[in-house]
Formats: C-alpha cells, sequence, structure tokens
C-alpha cells in the first residue's frame, strides 16, 4: 500500500487545485465516521446549504461515495471527469503508481468544486495523517473514537492508532471529539493546545441523554433540546448525533447559520444505509439485528451482511460500551475548460445572513 500526500497533491495541481477553494469539515475515527459525516451533511442541506459528502467505501455503486445534498454523482459525470483528469494529469507528468483512493478524493474534490459547494463533509480513508483527504484545510475536524483497526498500517497500540488519526487535527481549526479513552483525550487535547486550535469534547461539552429507541435529550454550547428524533437505529447512533450536533454548534462560532429547526429535522431525515438496523424478531426471539456495515464494526473489526440473535426474554437490545454523555455512564466559480454546466451557489456560505 502507498502512503503519503505527494502524489495527491501532485495530481490536484495538475487539475488546478480544487481542494483550495472548498470549505469543509473533515471527519475521522474508527467507528461512526460515515454516520455523523451523513447526519452533518442532512443538517446543512436543512438548513439551505449546497452540501457535498465524500464517503468510503461503496456498498452497490461507486457513485455513493460521491453526493452532492444527497443525490449521488451520475456515472456519466464520472466517466467525464476520469476522462478529463487523466488528460491533465498525463499532461503534467505525473508519473505512478498513485491510489486508487488518491484518485477518487481528487475527483470528488474537483467535483465539488465545478458544482460550487457551500460546504463538503468529508470522510476519512485510513487513519488520518497521511490519507489522501488530509490535504484540506478544514473549517473544523471532528474524530468520532479511537479503537483498534487497520493495524497493520496504523499500529497495534491504541496510542499510536489515535496519534495517526489525530493527523487531520489543524493548526487553529476546533476539534470536537467522541474519545472514550481518556488517555486519548488527552493526547488529542494536547495536540489541540500546541497547535492554537479549539477542543471539544462529546460528555463534557455536548451532553445526550437517552429517551426511548430513537430518541435523545441533547445540551450544548449554546442550545438544550428535548426529544430529538433520529432516523438511524443504535444506541451507538445516539452519540453519533451529539457529535454532529456539537459540530453544528461549533459551525455555528466560525460564522454559519445553522438552526435548530435544521438540526432536528436533518436528524429526523437522515440516510445512512449499511449501519445497524433492527427488526421484528422471529418466534423464540426478542431481537434480530441485520449488521451490513461499511467499515470497521465494534473495536474495528470488519463484518458484513452478518445476521445476529439472541434468545432475551427481557426484549431490551443490547446497548454495548456507553459513552461518558451516557447518563449511568462513570469557493472559486466555474471554469470554462470542464464538462458541467455552471452551477448556482446559494447565499448561505460563511458570514451570510
Amino acid at each position: 500500500m502507498i502512503f503519503g500526500l505527494s502524489k495527491i497533491e501532485k495530481i490536484l495541481e495538475a487539475i488546478d487545485n480544487p481542494h483550495q477553494s472548498i470549505q469543509a469539515i473533515h471527519i475521522g475515527g474508527t467507528n461512526g465516521k460515515g454516520s455523523t459525516a451523513a447526519m452533518m451533511a442532512s443538517i446543512l442541506k436543512q438548513e439551505g446549504y449546497r452540501v457535498g459528502l465524500y464517503t468510503s467505501p461503496h456498498l452497490m455503486e461507486f457513485t455513493e461515495r460521491i453526493k452532492i445534498d444527497e443525490k449521488q454523482i451520475r456515472k456519466r459525470e464520472v466517466a467525464e471527469l476520469a476522462g478529463w483528469m487523466r488528460k491533465k494529469i498525463e499532461a503534467a507528468g505525473v508519473a505512478p503508481p498513485f491510489t486508487f483512493f488518491d484518485f477518487t478524493t481528487a475527483m470528488a474534490l474537483l467535483y465539488f468544486n465545478w458544482r460550487t459547494v457551500d460546504i463538503a463533509v468529508l470522510e476519512v480513508g485510513l487513519g488520518g495523517r497521511l490519507d489522501s483527504t488530509n490535504v484540506i484545510d478544514p473549517l473544523l475536524s471532528v474524530i468520532t473514537n479511537i479503537s483498534k483497526d487497520h493495524e497493520d498500517q496504523l499500529g497495534k497500540r491504541i496510542m499510536s492508532i489515535a496519534r495517526e488519526k489525530a493527523g487531520i487535527i489543524k493548526k487553529g481549526r476546533p476539534l470536537i471529539t467522541a474519545a472514550t479513552s481518556p488517555r486519548v483525550a488527552r493526547l488529542f487535547s494536547e495536540m489541540c493546545r500546541k497547535k492554537g486550535s479549539p477542543f471539544y469534547q462529546v460528555g463534557r461539552d455536548f451532553r445526550y441523554v437517552h429517551a426511548g429507541e430513537r430518541g435523545f435529550h441533547y445540551e450544548g454550547l449554546h442550545r438544550k433540546l428535548w426529544d430529538v428524533r433520529l432516523n438511524l437505529s443504535g444506541p451507538h447512533q445516539i452519540i453519533n448525533a451529539a457529535t454532529a450536533l456539537g459540530a453544528m454548534e461549533v459551525l455555528e462560532e466560525l460564522g454559519f447559520v445553522v438552526s435548530t429547526q435544521a438540526m432536528t429535522e436533518g436528524l429526523r431525515k437522515v440516510s445512512w444505509p449499511g449501519g445497524w438496523r433492527w427488526y421484528r424478531p422471529p418466534p423464540g426471539f426478542s431481537w434480530m439485528a441485520l449488521i451490513i456495515r461499511r467499515g470497521p464494526g465494534p473495536q474495528g473489526s470488519p463484518g458484513e451482511g452478518v445476521p445476529v440473535q439472541a434468545p432475551h426474554s427481557s426484549g431490551r437490545h443490547p446497548e454495548g460500551q456507553r459513552h461518558p454523555g451516557h447518563p449511568s455512564s462513570p469557493g472559486s466559480s466555474c471554469r470554462s475548460d470542464h464538462p458541467f454546466e455552471t452551477s448556482h451557489r446559494t447565499s448561505r456560505s460563511r458570514g451570510a445572513a
């Protein structure tokens, strides 16, 4: 596997550095980053922003990776972009090898630039420090949690993995984290202190209390929300939702408008295929979950299409590890040489009223 940013930086230079004109939120972590990214994109869309979303891997179609306002890039657009990029890359003398993820990340950034998104949400592919997405200078960074994953590339110790993922923390840019390990949280806090980056933590700055299977109460920097409803199942999604809400409150402090209504409606309408799904149990079982995961599962373990059944008499769902927040827990305009039509940019970008 090829690690490093030198190749994607050369690719981006060959296609006129589209990332430099994009306002973005950068999200990493072990589990929950895709769901949290989808929640943030859904909230911002409800507010009226034109929102780009880049995630990986895909479940069925490559086009799932690149979306604007929840609509996938079209296959024709992928082909046109790939052809245009290949000509530019070859003309610039950028020699292979470079990775599939280098190329697709550059494609997403180019697409978001050409389609003039107001803001993009970019999910880290692997790690953070040397991940292809780490070429951006984001408005803020989010790290969901840290556990063991991709140990061959990131190291076998939690703190080694945490240091790699902390590579997305940028100088002067806020960090929001849902890390549960005190050691990991201290590491992130210290890195933020050295870089002059504001540090926020779920469970301290953003708190939540479960209120039913898909509901919770939230208390953040500037607001209290009661009985927020979430369109995703599983207790872990409540942690992700609190992380997303916290990121939106920090984004407000940077001059963006994000209303309470957009927050609640965004979470109520968010869609993220490929996480936990609860189904009516068959006879003899109190619950049944079908796991179709996009990335690392519990403690970073992979899982795909695995039915899980348990004969409970209580009918309760397993809650798994609880979070400290739980009460019982201890751009530029379009250029004339691209194949797409000029797109309209909304007026809700940074600093807009």
